[in-house]
């Protein structure tokens, strides 16, 4: 190895893998995107290499990464982002869903990226959100003002604009995320965007509870990706499967497994409005807190076919405020839309509910739905009693229910289910007054 000083406090080495720029706490909490962007584009230049931060806080607006390019957070390393919005400026993407993209980390057709380290990545996006503003709406019309307030701070906040992006990889290959820890996103956390080959290993992603569209992972028209043991503690989905940012591609080949959640959504949503998904494997999940346990939709021109998911541990709770969801460990939805939903096996599932099993579709558009070897548990809901009595199929209509009635499966216009060892425990829910049946 060949050693060579640097000014500002870097420290330079050549190695056979590539350079390796390693960056110290400069003792200053101003910003330091210019220090960091010019280590990653001098690696870049010498073909490759580690761009290290060492212990401390390194403040930053918008880095771009590259190819041959490893970002490694030593432990106690903190990369914390800028709360002024214009330290992250927009990127030359247009977004389906959000107007304007900005992100802290970004990349675009580049190759072989990685993030790396046992340090922390803190976005500090309660700084975009008004927290005292609660969103009241509610699905079906519920007025979420009337609830008491200890149910009011379920409820999801006002976003300021806000760095959209936090991490966000488009049409890059061979893409590595390891044991990092992301914390208080402001919206998606981390973006893979019409990726192939990326690996998502041991991270840990603690965000706000009341924070809008703060997504763990999502997984949008890209293929062969997994996402294993990792830890997510999300406002909104955990991991999201789906193909928001280029409708016309097909999301294929993903792999979810091994992993602990809390969510204000699902642990895992597979597919929505016009996204085409096929070949989801998931396993061995344990959610301890959530809206939703696995939740699988298709929207008109949409569709989501050969999906696995087994080895399931959910604990669904009905949370006050405007999220989709009453409290579903499973939703299958392709309602009032010519979206389709084929083959999907879910199975091994151990879930306590406050909320339905809920399977809908239309003319047959859902087919080859089998759940088998499940312990469902229900629970009473005291929150239902406030909200009122709605099936929630957002982004359809929802559907309402008779006051007190809880049918374990909600059924509509799906024939081909297949029920195998499903065993109901609905003593507690009885007992609090609640009619239980299938519909």
């Amino acid at each position: 190895m060949i050693k060579k000083s640097g000014d500002r406090g870097h420290r330079f080495s050549l190695q056979k893998k590539g350079m390796q720029i390693t960056l110290p706490f400069s003792g200053s909490n101003a910003l330091q995107t210019l220090r960091i962007q010019n280590a990653i584009d001098t690696c870049a230049a010498a073909g490759g290499g580690t761009v290290v931060l060492e212990p401390g806080l390194h403040r930053t607006g918008t880095l771009h990464l590259r190819s041959n390019i490893t970002l490694h957070l030593e432990a106690g390393a903190v990369l914390q982002g800028s709360e002024d919005l214009a330290d992250y400026p927009p990127l030359a993407f247009q977004h389906n869903e959000f107007p304007v993209t900005r992100a802290l980390l970004w990349a675009m057709g580049e190759q072989n990226i990685a993030l790396t380290g046992f340090g922390r990545i803190d976005f500090r996006g309660s700084s975009f959100m008004q927290l005292d503003t609660p969103d009241t709406r509610g699905p079906g019309g519920d007025d979420l003002s009337r609830l008491p307030e200890v149910l009011r701070r379920e409820a999801v906040v006002v976003a300021n604009e806000r760095p959209t992006q936090p991490v966000f990889l488009h049409e890059c290959g061979r893409v590595r995320i390891e044991n990092i820890e992301l914390v208080d996103a402001p919206c998606w956390t981390i973006t893979l965007s019409c990726c192939n080959d990326a690996q998502v290993r041991g991270i840990s992603v603690r965000n706000s509870l009341v924070v809008p569209n703060c997504d763990g992972v999502n997984i949008s028209a890209s293929r062969n990706v997994t996402v294993t043991g990792c830890n997510f503690h999300c406002a909104d989905d955990c991991v999201a499967v789906v193909g928001i940012t280029r409708w016309e591609q097909v999301c294929e080949n993903i792999l979810i497994s091994d992993c602990t959640m809390v969510s204000r959504s699902c642990a895992v949503r597979v597919g929505h409005l016009a996204s085409r998904v096929r070949n989801v494997q998931i396993h061995h999940l344990i959610l301890s807190e959530g809206n939703r346990g696995i939740g699988i939709f298709a929207g008109d021109g949409g569709s989501v076919e050969n999906i696995q998911a087994d080895h399931l541990i959910l604990k669904t709770h009905l949370y006050a405020g405007f999220w989709w969801g009453k409290g579903e460990p499973l939703i299958l939805s392709a309602a009032d839309s010519s979206g389709t939903i084929r083959n999907v096996r879910v199975s091994q599932v151990q879930a306590q509910s406050e909320g339905s099993i809920v399977i809908a579709g239309k003319e047959d558009n859902v087919t080859g739905i089998v759940l088998e070897d499940w312990d469902l548990t229900l629970v009473p809901c005291e929150t239902r009693r406030h909200l009122g009595n709605w099936i929630d199929l957002q982004p359809a209509e929802c559907r309402p229910l008779k006051a007190n009635r809880f049918p374990w499966l909600y059924r509509e216009g799906v024939e081909d289910i297949t029920l195998r060892e499903v065993q109901v425990h609905p003593g507690a829910a009885e007992t609090a007054g609640y009619e239980i049946s299938p519909l």
